[in-house]
């Protein structure tokens, strides 16, 4: 058999488990609302992260993190590698981060964390987000994209882990969001939850709007 042949038959057979593994339906059961306040988003506090840059983790901080009351969303900004992303994370989301995190410091505490490969099954939660990214800026991406969380080990220490696998972009027939992971240690992903919290969020909408009355 040819190089060429076998060499169609592999980029064939990648394609093939690509579409399988972003294919892979999610569902959720998601019982908070999509609105909090009709006013426009403001800003929060940007957190620190780790994302791989080809082998080895790099630290980055986020370029913008934004609460947007009218949907109940927190819109997360950043760049890694080649691409600027945009995740979008719904209230289920961000209680699934802050979930995870307490199950990862109660393991941690107790001793109870192994090396192993993050997986769907081991992961202590899963939820859905919409991921963008694009080159220039965030222009292409897809809703609903899963949204796993685990731990992994790099370098002999763990860290929390949220893992994006791939998905079908919106209006398209063959781009895909890239598989994405973010890597957060204890300290970092304990002050994202501190961040995340919805009743500080809530009260931050609130202290905004009175904000708002006082400057009409």
């Amino acid at each position: 058999m040819s190089k060429r042949i076998i060499t169609a038959l592999l980029i064939v057979l990648s394609l093939f488990m690509v579409s399988c593994a972003s294919s892979r339906q999610v569902t959720i059961d998601n019982p908070y609302p999509d609105f909090l306040a009709d006013m426009p988003p403001f800003d929060l506090e940007q957190p620190s992260f780790y994302a791989k840059l080809f082998t080895k983790l790099k630290l980055y901080r986020a370029q913008k993190l934004a609460m947007i009351p009218r949907r109940n969303r927190v819109e997360l900004y950043y760049r890694s590698g080649a691409n600027a992303y945009c995740i979008i994370m719904p209230q289920h989301a961000r209680q699934t981060i802050i979930d995870s995190t307490l199950k990862f410091a109660e393991d941690w505490d107790a001793k109870n964390l192994t090396v192993q490969k993050a997986t769907a099954k081991n992961a202590y939660g899963v939820s859905l987000v919409d991921l963008w990214f694009g080159v220039s800026g965030p222009i292409n991406g897809a809703e609903d994209v899963p949204m796993y969380v685990n731990y992994l080990f790099v370098d002999g220490k763990p860290y929390l882990v949220l893992r994006f696998p791939t998905k079908l972009c919106k209006d398209s027939h063959d781009l895909y969001t890239p598989y994405e992971e973010i890597y957060l240690t204890r300290e970092q992903a304990e002050k994202l939850c501190t961040i995340l919290d919805q009743s500080a969020l809530e009260a931050l909408v609130e202290q905004h709007q009175d904000q708002q009355i006082y400057e009409y």
